[in-house]
């Protein structure tokens, strides 16, 4: 007898789905789809690979100002009103401002002592009256002796209109002698007042017992009210 051929078993694994053949007229009803929009620049700046736009935000830069232009400023304002009715600003009594003294200080080298400290007998003066400058050195909070001791009052321009003379020994606007506390006093003529009135600048210097100079500003207000 003869013999069957064997039937080819079938083929393992899932079979492979038919192509889907779309018709033209089922392209032609599909819905189009929009692409992703690009984003926007903005309407004012734009990034370009890592250069950034900085826009200014319209500040000026803070200008700095020296202690001495701030207390000038402030005397020449007063200066525009006789001592006895100066204005009253922020609340503050005039008298009792005048009467507050912030003294000009001047450490050594690195912060170390003696210290030289020079302020006003007060901030304002009326003339013809004498101006009082005093002056001392300090070293661990005891006033020490100074080799030598002078002072230059000074326009706000640098120029010099007066050169101080201070001195300790009770006389000549010194209230006690030899307590190294020292003293100076300008009463200018009258008709050398003039230049004085407003804002003055002080400069002293002193010269320690090591040979150190020590170099401290302060500052005072003149005013003539025969001037108005």
């Amino acid at each position: 007898m003869g013999r069957r051929s064997a039937a080819a078993p079938p083929a393992s694994g899932p079979a492979t789905p038919p192509t889907p053949v779309v018709e033209p007229a089922a392209l032609a009803a599909a819905p189009a789809v929009a692409a992703d929009p690009l984003p926007s620049p903005s309407p004012r700046h734009q990034t370009i690979r890592t250069e950034s736009v900085i826009e200014s935000l319209g500040f000026e830069e803070p200008r700095m100002r020296s202690l001495a232009s701030t207390t000038a400023e402030d005397y020449r304002r007063r200066a525009r009103f006789p001592r006895s009715s100066q204005p009253i600003e922020d609340g503050v009594d005039p008298v009792a401002r005048d009467r507050e003294v912030t003294p000009g200080r001047s450490l050594g080298p690195e912060g170390h002592d003696p210290t030289l400290v020079a302020y006003p007998a007060r901030t304002s003066f009326e003339a013809p009256g004498a101006v009082l400058i005093h002056a001392y050195l300090v070293q661990d909070e005891r006033r020490v002796d100074a080799r030598a001791l002078r002072g230059e009052v000074r326009t706000q321009e640098g120029g010099t209109l007066a050169v101080l003379a201070f001195r300790d020994d009770g006389v000549g606007g010194d209230a006690e002698a030899n307590d190294l506390l020292f003293t100076a006093r300008l009463a200018p003529p009258p008709e050398e007042a003039r230049a004085f009135k407003g804002a003055n600048l002080v400069e002293v210097r002193a010269e320690t017992l090591k040979g150190e100079e020590r170099v401290a500003t302060t500052g005072f207000l003149l005013q003539r009210p025969a001037d108005g």
